[in-house]
């Protein structure tokens, strides 16, 4: 069903074990449980190495970037095949593997890509477990998995157990605020977005009594406000472009425009504190050697 759509079948896949089954030409044909498989996304690795099934990964996007031991130790010996970033797979690439099932994340929405290597005759799966709202939504994915290494059991245990120990630890805390704050029409303001303004204007009273004590002219807050929100907006930006997705954004003119962009993708805590240092240091060499001074 369509994680966006009430009631809209989105896939239908068609589980066989035996060659000679015939069946319709409405859904994709997948024979079980597969010998090998293809993923797009590192989180696809996790729950295949749940099931004890990693050694059946031939094929993976962006694959420096899972740290499972015994993936890297396939990756080091070449028995997994790089497909490049998980919005741009390397089509030949996947060709040249031909595995048996290919699984993609859909982020893209109707990845192009993956619309190629179906008409190929390589089946294609899409995992929708990244748009779940829940803990335990997510985690039930495995039963997916599970059906298609045809280990539906160990998979159902594995989900009840987790399910188990969450519920056990969730008995008597119920975190569940709402994200968003306010919501008028399409704008929308996110507690992120407040606490975020917050430190701002926080910091700006707390400066004002360091100027005063430091006999530091108040009319440069104004300028160092601006810049350390430029610079902390910028710098956590470039910081979730650079590090989570760098081909992606630097490997197409597309992905370079979306840069400007933050409402897509978002921005990264740790590259805004790198900025937020960088740019004190840069007021205090601009302003400082005027109003003597050399620390922010």
């Amino acid at each position: 069903l369509s994680p966006w759509e009430e009631n809209k079948v989105l896939n239908t896949y068609y589980l066989v074990k035996n060659d000679s089954v015939t069946v319709s030409t409405d859904g994709v044909r997948i024979k079980v449980p597969v010998a090998n498989i293809a993923v797009n996304s590192c989180s696809h690795v996790a729950y295949i190495d749940a099931l004890s099934k990693v050694e059946l990964i031939v094929a993976s996007s962006d694959p420096e970037f899972v740290y499972n031991e015994n993936f890297r130790k396939q990756l080091a010996d070449g028995s997994v095949k790089n497909l490049g970033g998980s919005y741009d797979m390397n089509f030949e690439q996947i060709l040249k593997v031909s595995p048996e099932v290919l699984m993609v994340t859909g982020f893209n929405g109707v990845d192009k890509t993956a619309l190629r290597v179906q008409q190929s005759g390589i089946p294609v799966v899409y995992n929708y477990e990244w748009v779940e709202k829940t803990v335990l939504g997510r985690t039930e994915w495995i039963k997916f998995f599970g059906v298609l290494f045809d280990c539906r059991e160990k998979a159902d245990s594995i989900f009840n157990e987790i399910k188990t120990e969450y519920m056990f630890e969730t008995l008597f805390i119920n975190w569940s605020v709402n994200p968003e704050l306010l919501s008028l029409g399409p704008i929308s303001l996110r507690w992120y977005s407040l606490l975020f303004v917050s430190g701002f204007v926080l910091g700006w009273f707390i400066f004002r009594g360091f100027f005063r004590r430091e006999g530091v002219p108040e009319t440069l807050l104004d300028p160092l406000l601006y810049t350390l929100l430029i610079g902390t907006i910028v710098g956590a930006r470039l910081g979730h472009c650079l590090f989570y997705q760098p081909d992606y954004y630097l490997g197409s003119w597309q992905g370079f425009t979306e840069i400007f962009m933050p409402w897509k993708g978002g921005l990264a805590s740790h590259g805004g504190t790198i900025a937020l240092f960088i740019a004190m240091w840069w007021f205090a060499r601009h302003y400082g050697r005027k109003y003597d001074f050399d620390f922010v």
